[in-house]
């Protein structure tokens, strides 16, 4: 049987990509015929958020008792207008990880994890830590060893790591050196960037390859068994993700009208109710996440997995880059050949190209991919 760690049940506003890469990657195991569990992680570095009611949000960046603005922006978007929304889209995600994967029935904090000889006495032979910004260094200065399978259960186990990413800086000497000593006993590793395996490469001194994300590694028919498509069709979909840009908004609203489409943005952004003039969508569960890529005509979004669902139900899309430390959309836009899609954070304009995207280039370049991470899972994780 194989373990699964990573962000997935528990994640940062309820993230679309979070759940929807480790769902992939235990469709894959089962098509192969391998068991597996997902480990119900609540990383230690959570702890201080109200994932349910986004109650503490407001609160938890002291940055914004000194901006009056954006202390009451966020106040009226995470308690007065994101209570109820924010509700409903936690029973749905909740449903959907009751319903679609296999995971481990209790909830561990790290304290637990760190304390247990075995999981629910799951006869656990190999340890995967899939997928996502696993191998980060915390707000608190350090790793978070479950990431790295330093738990008394996976001790003397295999240990694979699947295409995790790492963090947007370069570690310390003091963090190279433990790093080193948290991957010692793998059996393989690899990364979801290519930067990232020629970074841990130079300093490991081993071959580190890149692995793509796993939403990548099935195909459209997968998501559309799971997937709720919605009355609407033919509208720009804009996938505004983490981070509230305006700018992107402000683009994408622009681009909508000169193409004379509606335009409906998924977010947590629920003050853009107020201060923007389209629809805005912030409690739609995963599985109508995945129906609105599938009904849009083309796609603007600030998300790698916006890129990655675009190229999934082989949309058109623009891709913004939020800050000039992201390099994972220009990363993925690049390896798939689509490197005009990406508007980089210095430069936030939409170009003026043909918005057409030969698909059938992009799935040859794709198809080369997957079958390197197809081979990589047979040979390590099988």
């Amino acid at each position: 049987m194989v373990g699964i760690i990573s962000y997935n049940i528990h994640s940062v506003h309820m993230n679309y990509g979070a759940a929807l890469h480790s769902w992939a990657f235990q469709q894959y195991l089962v098509k192969k015929g391998c068991d597996s569990v997902i480990i119900n992680y609540f990383p230690k570095s959570f702890n201080r958020r109200g994932f349910k009611y986004s109650i503490k949000y407001p609160f938890l960046n002291y940055k914004r008792f000194w901006n009056l603005c954006e202390f009451s922006k966020s106040i009226v978007n995470w308690l007065i207008l994101g209570f109820i929304p924010n509700l409903r889209k936690y029973h749905k995600f909740n449903q959907f990880f009751d319903t679609h994967l296999i995971k481990t029935q209790g909830e561990y904090s790290y304290d637990q994890l760190k304390r247990l000889n075995q999981i629910e006495g799951l006869d656990i032979d190999t340890f995967v830590c899939e997928s996502d910004v696993i191998w980060k260094i915390s707000k608190e200065g350090a790793f978070d060893e479950v990431f790295f399978l330093q738990i008394p259960s996976a001790e003397g186990k295999r240990k694979v790591a699947h295409a995790p990413s790492l963090s947007s800086r370069p570690f310390t000497d003091a963090e190279i050196k433990t790093f080193t000593h948290l991957v010692s006993d793998f059996t393989a590793i690899s990364t979801r960037e290519r930067q990232g395996a020629e970074y841990l490469s130079g300093f490991m001194h081993k071959r580190v390859e890149w692995m793509l994300d796993p939403t990548l590694i099935i195909d459209e028919s997968d998501y559309l068994q799971i997937a709720k498509l919605p009355q609407e069709q033919g509208y720009i979909l804009l996938y505004n993700c983490m981070k509230n840009d305006q700018e992107m908004v402000k683009e994408a609203e622009a681009y909508a009208k000169r193409k004379g489409k509606n335009l409906i943005e998924i977010s947590n952004w629920n003050i853009n109710k107020l201060q923007n003039n389209h629809q805005v969508i912030t409690d739609a569960g995963i599985e109508e996440f995945l129906g609105y890529f599938k009904n849009a005509s083309e796609v603007i979004c600030n998300a790698f997995h916006g890129v990655c669902f675009s190229v999934i139900f082989k949309k058109p899309f623009y891709v913004f880059q939020r800050d000039n430390s992201d390099y994972r959309m220009k990363n993925i836009t690049d390896e798939l050949g689509l490197s005009t899609r990406f508007v980089p954070y210095d430069n936030k304009h939409l170009p003026l190209v043909n918005n057409r995207i030969d698909y059938d280039e992009v799935y040859k370049t794709l198809s080369i991919h997957r079958q390197r991470s197809y081979q990589y899972i047979e040979d390590y994780i099988l």
